[in-house]
């Protein structure tokens, strides 16, 4: 014989089944809002609540069932249905579990007791920050759940393969301050190549060798490194005639200075400008010219 319909639990099954949607929207919802990267007590409460709402929806979904099956089960078929449920629930949970802050993990997976874990070790951290420039490559990792409902979140990754968590900056140079103890970025500045490490000038060889114009030989131009101190491994000079490249010569960090002659006999605006050559691993070697010195102009007319 059925026991009589009980409202209240109806009520309960229905309430427990609405905030475990609330709570699964929820989760499925954080990966994709924007977060401030160095806020790093706001990256913190994300990967909390996360967790929680997470587990939160397999404790929901298991008291659903109890209470669904309360009308015409026994006290103690109610309890293994949802006790089973609870284990399937938060297996099924923990294996898909979807990261809130996807970029600290890259394409390795979590769950929320590593996420727990990993906020717990942020709002604790007292570590001494470190700091490193290099040639940083911009790598974009999708995220989504399907096809049509993804995003794109971003890190910067080292030559040694660190990578760190960025605003979606450029593969270019940049000085990175960092947690030792997280990885989390605590500034991320980039490459100022206007700032005076690098000076490259123009100067004409009839100035230095007048007899060269009297002879009759053709107008020389010549750009040269007034300054050379932060030089790269590899690096590229670029002399460019109205945007299109003409003239280009690489250099090792061995060079002292870098120059080049040029006959310039038509008129238009001449930019040169030297770059580090950076072949990207995660864009199948790609060159990528970086700029790492002042963009001397010479207008001819």
């Amino acid at each position: 014989m059925k026991n009589p319909v009980n409202f209240a639990k109806k009520a309960s099954t229905v309430v427990c089944i609405i905030l475990s949607s609330l709570c699964a929207v929820i989760v499925l919802v954080l990966p994709h809002c924007d977060i401030k990267i160095y806020n790093h007590t706001e990256i913190a409460k994300r990967l909390i609540l996360s967790s929680i709402l997470t587990i939160f929806i397999g404790i929901l979904v298991s008291l659903a069932v109890l209470f669904y099956k309360a009308e015409n089960r026994s006290r103690k078929v109610r309890l293994i249905s949802s006790i089973i449920t609870f284990i399937l629930m938060e297996l099924f949970l923990f294996t898909g579990y979807i990261a809130p802050v996807p970029q600290l993990y890259g394409n390795v997976g979590t769950n929320p007791i590593k996420d727990l874990k990993k906020a717990m070790c942020i709002l604790s951290d007292d570590s001494e920050s470190v700091t490193v420039t290099g040639i940083f490559s911009s790598v974009a990792h999708k995220y989504g759940i399907t096809e049509g409902l993804y995003t794109y979140h971003y890190t910067l990754q080292g030559e040694d393969g660190t990578e760190f968590i960025s605003n979606g900056e450029q593969t270019g140079i940049y000085t990175i301050t960092y947690s030792l103890k997280t990885g989390l970025p605590e500034q991320i500045i980039s490459y100022d190549y206007n700032c005076g490490e690098n000076i490259l000038k123009w100067y004409d060889y009839s100035e230095i060798y007048p007899e060269w114009t009297s002879n009759g030989f053709p107008p020389v131009k010549n750009v040269y490194s007034l300054k050379l101190d932060f030089p790269y491994p590899l690096m590229k000079l670029q002399i460019t005639h109205n945007g299109e490249v003409i003239e280009s010569k690489t250099y090792r960090n061995e060079n002292t200075s870098v120059g080049l002659s040029q006959y310039l006999t038509q008129s238009g605006t001449y930019v040169a400008q030297l770059y580090a050559v950076y072949h990207n691993p995660n864009a199948y070697g790609a060159e990528y010219l970086i700029p790492i010195s002042n963009a001397a102009e010479l207008t001819l007319k």
